[in-house]
């Protein structure tokens, strides 16, 4: 019930991509939205809710892209990635399944909040998130809606991943575009942990050392020089798209100081 114009919600998408190269973590954007809507919409938990749910939409895709590829390679007998790294993708899609039952199953989110923290609240916390958390129960039976969101963030996250392969074949790191299924959504959620800003250096780091689990790549890259400059390269393309926000970021701060020095003034 949030209802305002897709160019509004086209400049708040690019504005978030702006800021999330210059934020704590990759997600520094959300918040910048999520202030945006509660201060000019004022509907502050409905933006939250609204924007983590595209937010879990996307990594879900990604988690989902990193399982599928991993038992696809596993299944035809290619080159697979160590065993310790296809479980930890097995673990982070279970949690996104268990999230996904959490947020949208009142049943077991009643079964959180009234048994397992039935006694645990302090300052008023589980009050909140509980009241917070029942936003997310309004998507539990838009199938539609939920159908339209899947495939469009199927669309971008595949997108996504392709900007990471073809920056590989712009400096000759020519492998499988299956490998980049499984490791760009691997390199996209280390980049979530708030440590550095934008995400820089945590994505540089965990590209070669995952890349480099695989023999074949390996001998490509031994030293993983491809595989971070592959990830150096794809990052520039999200500064240079995210220098858009930028633009619409001041040209929006500019509009509403010229709305407001032009707004009459009231004598008292």
């Amino acid at each position: 019930d949030i209802a305002f114009a897709y160019t509004r919600a086209a400049n708040l998408y690019f504005i978030g991509l702006f800021f999330n190269n210059f934020l704590p973590s990759s997600l520094g954007g959300d918040v910048v939205k999520i202030y945006s809507l509660s201060r000019v919409e004022k509907k502050g938990r409905e933006g939250l809710a609204a924007t983590f749910v595209d937010r879990f939409a996307g990594l879900f895709l990604l988690a989902l892209f990193a399982l599928a590829a991993s038992t696809w390679l596993l299944a035809t007998g290619v080159q697979t990635v160590k065993q310790d790294i296809l479980i930890y993708i097995i673990v982070v899609f279970v949690i996104f399944i268990l999230a996904i039952a959490f947020l949208f199953s009142r049943r077991i989110s009643r079964l959180v909040y009234e048994v397992f923290l039935a006694r645990f609240n302090p300052l008023g916390l589980k009050d909140k998130f509980r009241e917070g958390h029942e936003f997310f129960h309004t998507y539990r039976h838009q199938y539609r809606l939920a159908g339209e969101v899947f495939f469009l963030s199927l669309a971008i996250q595949l997108a996504r991943v392709a900007v990471h392969y073809f920056c590989a074949l712009s400096i000759g790191f020519q492998i499988s575009f299956i490998y980049f299924l499984v490791f760009v959504p691997l390199i996209a959620m280390a980049a979530v942990i708030p440590i550095s800003f934008g995400g820089l250096g945590v994505r540089e780091s965990t590209a070669p050392f995952l890349f480099s689990s695989v023999a074949a790549i390996a001998a490509v890259d031994p030293r993983g020089s491809l595989a971070v400059t592959t990830q150096l390269l794809a990052s520039l393309v999200g500064i240079m798209v995210g220098l858009i926000g930028g633009v619409l970021f001041i040209l929006t701060r500019t509009s509403a100081k010229v709305e407001i020095s032009e707004s009459p003034s009231v004598d008292s």
